[in-house]
């Protein structure tokens, strides 16, 4: 009977020493994904900064042909936005559309000559 007893409670360590060994090793799995996860992240983060450095450069040193022609579409885009916005404010054959459009053209001009440089 004593035999069996600690048969049983022998049984009993291991299983619970088992039961820990799998527990612990599912943590760590759990950890190991969640710093890979946030490797990723990290990575993901670093080279969006890193692109998004590179654009700013591409704007402010323009070097290739579609560099310009990335500068002009935005200039273009911003010409478009401008003038609808001043239509939109302004009454047709006023002074004041005439004078916002006027200052319209020579920013436009200032910034065509900026790219240029």
């Amino acid at each position: 009977k004593m035999k069996l007893e600690k048969t049983i409670q022998l049984q009993c360590a291991w299983r619970s020493y088992i039961a820990r060994v799998r527990t612990e090793a599912m943590r760590q799995l759990i950890r190991d994904r969640e710093a890979r996860l946030e490797a990723e992240e990290q990575e993901r983060q670093r080279q969006a900064a890193e692109q998004h450095e590179r654009e700013v450069q591409r704007r402010l040193h323009p070097r290739t042909q579609q560099d310009f022609e990335i500068l002009y579409n935005e200039l273009e885009e911003w010409r478009y936005k401008e003038t609808a916005r001043i239509k939109e404010e302004t009454t047709s054959g006023t002074p004041e559309r005439r004078a916002a459009m006027q200052e319209l053209l020579a920013q436009e001009t200032k910034l065509i000559q900026t790219i240029d440089r």
